[in-house]
C-alpha cells in the first residue's frame, strides 16, 4: 500500500461468515401454500496493516456483524389460472467495529482505508422489513406471467416487477 502522507505498508485481511437457515412449507389446502423460514449468521473481519520498512504494526481492526431473519409467505390459487402471493421478511442486525492505530517509525499515526475493509462503520442502515405482493396468470403448466409489488416500508421507493417465466423440463 503506497499512500501519500503514510509510510509504505501492506495489509492482511481475514474474514469468516457462518450462516444457518431452516424452512418449512405447508399445504394449508389444495390451493393455498404457506412457507416459513428462519436464518441467522455472523460476519467477522480482521485486518492488520504493517509497515514495510520496519515490520511495525500500524493499524488493526475487527468488525463484527450479526443478523437474524424471519420470513413468511403464502400463495393461493384463486382459479385454475389466477394465483395471488404475499410475503413478509423481517431482519434484525447488529454491527460493531474496533480500530487501533499505532505509530510508524516517524511517530505518526495514520488511518488507511481500502475497498475490502473501510475501517469505519457502515453509515447506511438497511431496511429491516420487506414485503412482496403479487398476482399471476398461468397460461400453460410451464408458462406464467406475474406482477409483483415490492416494498421496504418507506426506506426506499417501492418497486414494480412484471415477470414472464417459462419452466423447461428436460427429459432423460
Amino acid at each position: 500500500m503506497n499512500r501519500i502522507f503514510a509510510v509504505d505498508s501492506h495489509q492482511r485481511d481475514r474474514a469468516r461468515r457462518p450462516t444457518v437457515a431452516a424452512g418449512l412449507g405447508y399445504a394449508l389446502t389444495r390451493r393455498t401454500t404457506l412457507s416459513f423460514d428462519l436464518a441467522g449468521g455472523s460476519a467477522r473481519t480482521w485486518a492488520s496493516r504493517t509497515e514495510d520498512a520496519s515490520g511495525r504494526l500500524l493499524q488493526n481492526a475487527v468488525a463484527g456483524n450479526q443478523f437474524v431473519s424471519a420470513h413468511a409467505a403464502v400463495q393461493s390459487d384463486i382459479t385454475r389460472r389466477l394465483f395471488l402471493t404475499a410475503s413478509f421478511l423481517n431482519v434484525w442486525q447488529a454491527h460493531n467495529l474496533n480500530v487501533n492505530l499505532f505509530p510508524d517509525r516517524f511517530g505518526n499515526r495514520t488511518s488507511v482505508e481500502d475497498a475490502f475493509f473501510p475501517m469505519s462503520p457502515a453509515p447506511a442502515q438497511y431496511a429491516p422489513r420487506f414485503s412482496d405482493f403479487g398476482a399471476g396468470w398461468r397460461f400453460t403448466r410451464n408458462l406464467f406471467a406475474q406482477y409483483v409489488y415490492s416494498t421496504d416500508y418507506g426506506a426506499s421507493p417501492a418497486t414494480h416487477t412484471l415477470m414472464l417465466r417459462y419452466t423447461f423440463h428436460l427429459r432423460d
